[in-house]
């Protein structure tokens, strides 16, 4: 699935994973757009330079309609900082491209999706209001291969 908000990109994916054959492993990653992609705003349009992820609010729906809440702080011990063609999960490292990480469900759940919170700048130095990131719905699957 595919979501942009506030000119951040978030692309959830599932795919099979032998080493879990009892889950079902989706990966999420998240960016910001570069001008001339769809959904790209500029700096000034967008109301930030860098933004940081957090928390997180996903929803994951099982095969007998029962949803599951997950929230949390940042992601996996992680609150990256995103930046033009860059991010952050450190202090002294600044990584190129596309913050992503992985993760796993139980193989009941049939679909994935939620919302992330994020500060523009930094949370240690905020330069505007919290917003929301939408995750739109990504159906889960355990079949081999790469479910986008």
């Amino acid at each position: 699935s595919r979501a942009v908000s506030k000119g951040i990109e978030v692309i959830a994916s599932s795919y099979f994973d032998p080493t879990t054959p009892e889950m079902i492993s989706y990966s999420i990653q998240i960016r910001l757009l570069r001008n001339g992609e769809d959904g790209y705003l500029s700096p000034s349009e967008r109301g930030f330079e860098t933004c940081q992820l957090l928390s997180r609010h996903w929803r994951l729906v099982e095969e007998d309609g029962r949803v599951d809440a997950v929230d949390g702080d940042g992601v996996i011990g992680l609150y990256p900082i995103l930046m033009d063609n860059a991010y952050k999960v450190h202090v002294d490292t600044t990584l190129d491209g596309t913050f992503r990480y992985e993760s796993c469900a139980r193989k009941s759940c049939r679909v994935f999706q939620g919302q992330m919170r994020f500060i523009p700048g930094s949370i240690n130095e905020p330069v505007g209001e919290e917003f929301l990131v939408e995750i739109a719905p990504l159906a889960l699957s355990s079949k081999t291969g790469i479910i986008f």
